[in-house]
């Protein structure tokens, strides 16, 4: 004969497990849309600027064009700076030269040792217009691609 304990338990069990399986998918799903990284800054490979130090937040892919929200700290004062591949090799002082492809840029915060900045762009880069050498922690998040 059954007892009717368990009739009450087991269904309690049951619920109670599936709550915790939905609070672990949510939790996942929200991890999910965020990337965090620690970063030491490397020289700038834009033409002019190699002896600049930089941290590439969102590294470029083409033409791919990136939406998102970047929260970091630096150890040094920083530049958050956004950049788009052009096809206009005569824009103004805000053009990069990488590699012969060219970039316009778009300096989103200036000379910041934290913070949290929305972004679009082809990439987004932390940039010392120095060559000393920082290190960052930052997330990523809300990234998405056009």
């Amino acid at each position: 004969m059954i007892n009717h304990q368990y009739l009450i338990i087991i269904p309690l069990i049951l619920l109670i497990t599936s709550i915790l399986f939905i609070n672990v998918d949510y939790v996942n799903a929200v991890d999910t849309d965020q990337t965090i990284l620690n970063q030491n800054s490397v020289p700038h490979n834009a033409l002019g600027h190699e002896s600049h130090q930089i941290v590439n937040l969102v590294n470029t892919t083409g033409e791919k064009i990136f939406h998102g929200i970047v929260k970091f700290n630096s150890t040094l004062p920083v530049d958050i700076i956004a950049y788009t591949i052009t096809s206009n090799n005569t824009a103004p002082s805000n053009l990069w030269n990488i590699g012969g492809i060219y970039y316009t840029t778009d300096k989103l915060l200036s000379d910041s040792t934290q913070g949290e900045v929305d972004f679009t762009g082809s990439g987004l880069v932390a940039h010392r217009p120095s060559p000393d050498v920082f290190k960052m922690n930052f997330t990523i998040s809300s990234l998405q691609t056009e």
